[in-house]
């Protein structure tokens, strides 16, 4: 018999009141943004979701940018302007600056 939403909520928190560390598991976090996004979806705010789970909204976020940085082809479509030179911002935050095109290719050709 598959839970209600109730009784995933609870689950989470005793599951997450049990942790023998400071830190949440991995497969606690993936469980934990599972069900944050479907209460999104299912049109929950984050103010009630947090109230809910008994975490800070600000916890999601960050391991949700977390996993979406480990993604592979982090990277965002550009439109080049300037051939000349080119600046590229990773999705982390790294930098890329002062060179052609063809050298930036190049460079995250090798990365």
């Amino acid at each position: 018999m598959e839970k209600t939403l109730e009784e995933k909520i609870e689950s989470l928190k005793k599951r997450g009141a049990r942790r023998k560390t400071k830190r949440y598991s991995e497969e606690f976090k993936r469980d934990a943004l599972r069900l944050v996004n479907h209460l999104k979806a299912s049109g929950w705010t984050q103010q009630a979701i947090s109230k809910s789970l008994g975490m800070p909204w600000v916890t999601f976020k960050r391991w949700q940018e977390s996993y979406e940085r480990e993604k592979p082809g982090g990277f965002r479509p550009v439109k080049v302007v300037d051939r000349k030179a080119v600046t590229l911002v990773s999705p982390s935050g790294w930098r890329i600056e002062g060179l052609t095109l063809d050298e930036l290719v190049e460079v995250a050709g090798r990365l």
